[in-house]
């Protein structure tokens, strides 16, 4: 193991699901309209995940309209409770990375805690963010005009929060991040099976909130929707790669328990590797860790790699 390059001693190195090593976890969740074919599924699959926590664990749950809808406890049958109410709860859109970032920088207390947050949305928040170099995706002006900037003025439909702030709250919470994206999947496919994606999200959207059919309206929103999801998803995939975690699709309803299962999973075999950095200055300077297995360099170590001391 390195940090700016400078070799460090290993204090620390224990089991995911080491019992001296507790869990923090904070589930976000997107209760939007776009959500509206899968919430019901990923509730459940939710309530699955929380049978498995361990006696010692802590969950926390959060919706992207940036509430806090239960503050951490162990509590099975209350967080199952809070779970429940959720499927009542449609709004028209939500702040995905508002929430986030919120939950980065406020929710994480306890030094001696595993540092988890399932982020379970579309991302597509990310066409209002702020505009800035660390962007993942480059959002065209008419993309957001579909999407209401023609009725609202710029200066109340853009956020005031960057992506660089979002990658900033990341590295300083030290939080593992499993993006979760229902919804089909875009990412890795050309610009034509998106539009074809896109007009088959569209539809499936409108028969579960019960929309009038309207051929025209799908045709006018094909392309713009197309590059929202991709965007959205991009987005979703790159906070979940900055912080060392995995991003699954839940691209059926009944996809949500698997992909929950597989998280579990990955977070249960995970180890927690500490050590006390050579470099004491607490100066808030992003620093850069590598970790390698010894004698085997063709193994990839999936793993928080910057992170900011304070």
């Amino acid at each position: 193991m390195t940090e700016d390059g400078a070799p460090q001693t290993i204090e620390v190195f224990s089991a995911g699901q080491n019992a001296t090593v507790p869990r923090s976890i904070v589930l976000i969740i997107d209760c939007g309209m776009p959500q509206a074919p899968y919430l019901k599924k990923s509730i459940q699959a939710a309530k699955i995940l929380v049978d498995k926590l361990a006696a010692q664990d802590k969950m926390a749950i959060v919706t992207v309209d940036v509430k806090l809808r239960l503050d951490f406890t162990a509590d099975k049958t209350l967080l199952k409770k809070t779970l429940d109410s959720l499927e009542k709860i449609i709004y028209g859109g939500g702040a995905d990375f508002d929430a986030l970032l919120a939950v980065s920088n406020e929710m994480f207390t306890a030094e001696d805690r595993q540092r988890i947050i399932m982020f379970q949305g579309d991302g597509s928040e990310i066409i209002w963010l702020k505009p800035d170099n660390d962007a993942p995706y480059r959002i065209s002006n008419s993309t957001r005009e579909q999407f209401g900037l023609k009725w609202v003025p710029k200066e109340k439909a853009m956020s005031n929060v960057a992506f660089s702030d979002v990658i900033e709250g990341i590295e300083r919470s030290r939080a593992t991040i499993y993006s979760i994206i229902p919804g089909i999947r875009f990412l890795g496919f050309s610009k034509k099976e998106q539009l074809a994606r896109s007009k088959k999200s569209v539809e499936d959207i409108r028969r579960a909130v019960g929309w009038r059919e309207n051929p025209t309206v799908v045709r006018e929103f094909q392309e713009s929707t197309a590059e929202m999801i991709t965007a959205g998803q991009t987005a979703m995939f790159k906070v979940a790669e900055l912080s060392g975690g995995k991003t699954g699709f839940v691209e059926k309803p009944e996809d949500a328990e698997r992909v929950y299962a597989d998280i579990f999973k990955l977070i249960s075999n995970r180890y927690v590797v500490g050590y006390y950095p050579t470099n004491r200055q607490a100066d808030g300077k992003r620093r850069q860790v590598k970790i390698e297995v010894r004698g085997h360099p063709e193994y990839v170590v999936l793993g928080r790699k910057v992170y900011l001391p304070k």
